[in-house]
């Protein structure tokens, strides 16, 4: 198995948030900030890194560090 295989899962804010009128999708979007945390814990012993790119401007920086 290739020991650089990196998985990226990109959310917005309205999972962590949730925005006006738009439950289902805020609620979608907190499936995917959950699911992707479970693929970390699952994928910890193996050569396999995922991460969930917050979208701050530091964050940016500190994900595009881990994937290069």
């Amino acid at each position: 198995m290739n020991a650089d295989l990196r998985i990226a899962v990109v959310t917005g804010g309205a999972g962590k948030e949730g925005n006006p009128q738009m439950s289902a999708y805020s609620a979608a979007k907190a499936s995917v900030i959950a699911f992707t945390k479970s693929m970390c814990t699952e994928l910890a012993l193996t050569p396999i890194r995922a991460a969930r790119p917050s979208t701050s401007p530091e964050a940016a920086r500190i994900t595009d560090s881990l994937l290069a």
